[in-house]
């Protein structure tokens, strides 16, 4: 069984990443990693994509807060064929390029891959290797449980992580960059409900496992999330980071 790890979009340091490849290559995981050169420098650069330093015409990136917890530098950017839909505060166009490059990056170098985990550089899964047979048990699309609530949509998948055979993985992020705002749990939702012409319910049952359980700790609060919420993960995301590892 070959997987393959794309830790994707902002470290909180560069050490951070270097430990957490260094992890998930001891489980007997290929990675590859998307990210840009200031978080990469301490990597093997043949598993890496810098978006910020590639080819192509520059793409601003937003104002997001990054994982020190301050506004990235407006010198951030990302490269790309072409200018894509952005605004202040605006993340989702700049996941789906940096996720796209790192899976155009594991086409390349992993071919042989049989089952990807997208990933946020700034998160780590522990005891992956545990979880990861039931997962592919699934068949399906597995992402964080529980669905989280989404205004006057019935539902939406968080975009922390994403894991599923190779196809369905690529097929996933082969969504269309926005050309307006919307939030990336709720985008990656809906392409899902109206790209098969399935009902919100349908969606959900057919198309995602949700894992509830697996520790994840958040490098950007320093902090574990917290696995027993019983619903949606809504709020201010530290209301939601406990400094126990959960059981």
């Amino acid at each position: 069984m070959n997987i393959t790890i794309l830790l994707q979009g902002y470290s909180s340091s560069s050490n951070q990443l270097l430990d957490d490849v260094n992890y998930y290559r001891s489980l007997n995981y290929n990675v590859v990693v998307s990210s840009y050169s200031e978080c990469t420098s301490l990597l093997d650069q043949s598993i890496v994509v810098n978006n910020d330093i590639s080819e192509g015409v520059d793409v601003e990136d937003s104002m997001q807060p990054n994982n020190l917890g301050v506004n990235k530098d407006r010198t951030y950017k990302v490269k790309a064929s072409h200018k894509f839909f952005t605004q202040s505060g605006f993340n989702l166009n700049f996941q789906i390029h940096t996720t796209k490059s790192g899976l155009n990056k594991i086409k390349q170098i992993y071919p042989d891959t049989d089952y990807i985990l997208k990933l946020r550089a700034d998160m780590k899964l522990v005891d992956l290797d545990k979880y990861v047979p039931n997962w592919i048990e699934s068949k399906k699309i597995t992402v964080k449980g529980p669905p989280g609530s989404s205004g006057n949509k019935e539902w939406k998948v968080f975009d922390f992580w994403t894991f599923g055979s190779y196809i369905n993985i690529i097929n996933y992020y082969s969504i269309p960059y926005a050309t307006t705002y919307y939030s990336p749990e709720s985008y990656l939702t809906q392409y899902i409900k109206n790209t098969h012409n399935v009902s919100w319910e349908e969606a959900k049952i057919k198309y995602f496992n949700f894992e509830y359980d697996i520790p994840t700790f958040w490098y950007k609060y320093n902090g574990w999330l917290d696995t027993s919420m019983e619903t949606g993960f809504t709020g201010i995301y530290p209301k939601h980071i406990t400094n126990d590892r959960p059981n």
